[in-house]
């Protein structure tokens, strides 16, 4: 009888904790965004675009509260032939 209840009790002592780490792993997971090179990133929060542009590499977000965007900046020239006269 003692080792059960010492097993919920621990259980119950660790429940906390494991919501806590369950949240901060869905956090950094979901809000790591990578921005290509040639691009830069632009971000909303709650739908109001946010001052702040990112440039290429690894980024973190807050998910569910924030999107973004990969914008290109460089410059992409195409070549056109073969047009009927």
């Amino acid at each position: 009888m003692y080792n059960i209840m010492f097993n919920i009790n621990i259980i119950i002592l660790m429940l906390p904790i494991l919501i806590v780490i369950a949240i901060l792993i869905f956090l950094i997971s979901g809000g790591i965004h990578k921005i290509d090179e040639g691009h830069v990133g632009i971000y909303w929060r709650g739908g109001a675009l946010v001052s702040t542009v990112t440039d290429p590499g690894y980024h973190l977000m807050l998910p569910l509260v924030t999107s973004y965007a990969n914008i290109q900046v460089s410059v992409q020239t195409d070549r056109v032939e073969n047009i009927p006269v």
